[in-house]
């Protein structure tokens, strides 16, 4: 029996597989973070501390740093409301370790000329996994980037051709994106540009389809906007000082190119030619990948203009990087030869770098750091009212204070 559609051609046992090796992955990476998990920064400084202020509904529809999330907020409250205070840590990793693999997993749903074979999708979604920075792994803040991905996808791909239950669920999907963060809001110019184009279309299905994808981002830009406008956290309005522009163009190259190298210095000194390959790849490929490209250069500029100091980095260049391996596998599929060699050549380096670099998580999770479950035992036995939780660099002091 065929998964979702016809043009699927993946079993549910052999689907089941593919999830366990994800799985596999991802505890393979730091098996701490899903035996011994830890709460992360705003994970705990503001939307923990707000539920234990402001309770269950309190804490519901807040917005934080000038946006609403509304994946943070439900889970958090959801978490300490059935789980509370001690495992707190577990219930808000695992919950991002699930919407992390449903949305890396997507384009077994989602279908697109751009990933049109079972290849294709299998390589992008394990590609997807280790490219991902440990900043944003497993926690809710940054989950919000997982999301953008999953934007991208829905807006690369033709829903229509979803089954009814699916679609719903893939709108559902969509609509958390756009209420949990700007990740997903950002691409409102794509998504109206294309209902724009859809009044062509004979079919009313399809026009249906990107009108209500249209209306669902639209909604959510709106609610970000008057979270903005209607914040009163200085931290939201000094991101876009006009003193960090100077900064703007090294951003940008951060943005491009720091996830997708990683700490390699040889590499990165190779940076002018990836990017103007890729743009070549686009070009010659589909008018979809010219699409996908412009949407590259769209989605890094914004990105590092919401940046902090419009400096860029690793989180921030995580979808970029996986819209350019997107643009590559295609690379791989072309038909030039040349073309085909170039991508395989490309892909190589980058997954032999990738797979080292994807171990490497102690700047996010040392193991000489108090573990949250240690803190809450001396919280248990009354020696502190204050958890500490990761992350633990100098000069930093992130905590939860139990009223």
């Amino acid at each position: 029996m065929l998964f979702f559609t016809e043009r699927q051609f993946m079993n549910k046992r052999q689907l089941a597989g593919f999830f366990f090796l994800l799985l596999a992955l991802a505890f393979i990476r730091n098996p701490a973070f899903l035996l011994e998990p830890r709460i992360w920064a705003e994970e705990g400084t503001i939307y923990i501390q707000t539920y234990l202020e402001r309770g269950f509904w309190g804490s519901l529809f807040l917005p934080h740093l000038g946006y609403y999330s509304f994946f943070n907020n439900v889970v958090v409250a959801l978490g300490m409301s059935v789980f509370g205070l001690k495992w707190i840590a577990f219930s808000l990793s695992y919950a991002s370790l699930i919407v992390m693999l449903l949305v890396l997993a997507s384009p077994l749903f989602l279908t697109s000329s751009l990933w049109d074979t079972l290849e294709k999708k299998l390589l992008l979604i394990v590609f997807s996994l280790l490219i991902g920075t440990a900043e944003i792994w497993l926690n809710t803040v940054n989950m919000q980037f997982f999301l953008g991905l999953y934007s991208c996808y829905y807006l690369l791909s033709d829903n229509e051709k979803l089954r009814p239950l699916y679609l719903w669920i893939a709108r559902a999907l969509l609509l958390t994106a756009s209420l949990s963060g700007v990740t997903s809001v950002i691409l409102l110019p794509f998504f109206l540009t294309k209902a724009w184009q859809s009044r062509r279309l004979k079919s009313h299905r399809t026009f249906t389809e990107v009108q209500i994808s249209a209306a669902i981002v639209t909604f959510g830009f709106f609610v970000q906007i008057l979270c903005y406008f209607f914040s009163t956290n200085e931290y939201a309005f000094a991101r876009l000082s006009p003193e960090f522009i100077k900064d703007l163009p090294a951003g940008l190259q951060r943005t491009f190119l720091f996830v997708f190298y990683g700490s390699s210095t040889i590499l990165t000194k190779l940076t002018p030619l990836p990017f103007l390959f890729f743009g070549f790849i686009s070009c010659k490929n589909s008018l979809l990948a010219r699409y996908a490209f412009l949407l590259v250069l769209y989605v890094a500029f914004v990105f590092t203009i919401l940046s902090i100091g419009m400096l860029g980095g690793e989180r921030y260049g995580y979808i970029v990087s996986v819209l350019l391996v997107l643009l590559l596998l295609n690379g791989v599929f072309a038909t030039e030869k040349i073309t085909r060699i170039l991508s395989y050549g490309f892909l190589l380096i980058f997954l032999i770098h990738k797979a080292e670099y994807f171990l490497h998580t102690d700047l996010y999770y040392d193991k000489s750091w108090n573990s949250y479950s240690s803190e809450y035992s001396r919280f248990l036995a009354g020696e502190t009212s204050e958890l500490q939780i990761f992350p633990q660099w100098p000069n930093t002091d992130w905590k939860i204070v139990v009223p």
